[in-house]
């Protein structure tokens, strides 16, 4: 057997997609539907959805599962995701701001947190902590602005 780049990525968006699909379950107020690149739509909540999220790019669902609110928004922006009421898209965010909350926080618990807090005095010193070469090319001898 060999290794497939493509296996994997199919594989990703399987666990992606269950993933999101769990996460969407327990959401209990406001149904909406998803619409998953025009071959797949589901609805979750009990009514009539109140709105549809339309995906028009098969990598998205991994990337909002990783980075939710970061890749929503972006996709929204690219148009690689559509939301025709977003108005209603708000309000059941807020409505059910628990689970939401609640979701989140185990997806950026405790280990999570530790990471991303080394991750940031890493990415801190690559971007602050440039050298006096830097600052020289701007202070004078003493290293002072005066």
């Amino acid at each position: 057997m060999y290794f497939s780049p493509y296996r994997l990525y199919l594989s990703v968006g399987i666990i992606a997609k269950t993933i999101l699909d769990q996460l969407l379950t327990r959401f209990k107020f406001g149904p909406m539907t998803v619409d998953d690149c025009g071959s797949k739509r589901k609805q979750y909540g009990v009514g009539e959805a109140r709105f549809t999220v339309s995906l028009h790019d098969e990598g998205l669902v991994s990337d909002i599962v990783k980075t939710s609110d970061w890749a929503f928004g972006e996709a929204y922006m690219d148009g690689r995701l559509e939301v025709d009421h977003m108005d209603e898209l708000m309000r059941f965010v807020n409505i059910n701001h628990a689970a939401v909350y609640k979701v989140l926080s185990a997806k950026n618990g405790h280990h999570f947190n530790q990471n991303i807090k080394r991750k940031q005095v890493q990415q801190i010193a690559a971007h602050y902590d440039v050298g006096n070469d830097f600052y020289q090319l701007w202070l004078d001898d003493t290293m002072a602005n005066m």
